[in-house]
């Protein structure tokens, strides 16, 4: 039983110093981002663009916005220090497919357009 579980200690501490490979396999549920805003850019037919406007995400179906408004931290350990001590960026982003979000997102502002979005957390 001791053995197994330096095992599975020993496991763990690589994950965090390396990096979750297998990305949501062996994730912890410390290391997904759960304080997420969808936020995206918009254009009308004139050029008029909205930029970085936060994106209601209501009418969407309780599985995808489960899936949105989670951000896996599957990095190494440093790769989120450095984030920190870099004090430029305190919002970091997380892509979301533009297939997806277009067929989400597209006319959810009235006369505008999507162009992008994307997923912001804080540190």
């Amino acid at each position: 039983m001791v053995l197994e579980q330096k095992f599975h200690f020993k496991n763990w501490v690589e994950f965090e110093l390396n990096g979750y490979q297998d990305k949501l396999v062996n994730l912890p549920d410390y290391r997904r981002c759960t304080m997420v805003i969808i936020k995206g850019n918009f254009q009308n037919n004139f050029g008029a663009i909205m930029k970085k406007v936060e994106i209601p995400i209501s009418h969407l179906s309780k599985e995808h916005i489960d899936k949105l408004k989670e951000v896996p931290l599957f990095q190494e350990i440093r790769a989120y220090e450095s984030m920190i001590e870099d004090k430029t960026n305190l919002s970091p982003i997380s892509p979301i497919p533009v297939d997806l979000a277009v067929t989400w997102f597209n006319g959810v502002y009235q006369g505008m357009q999507y162009i992008s979005t994307r997923k912001e957390f804080t540190i």
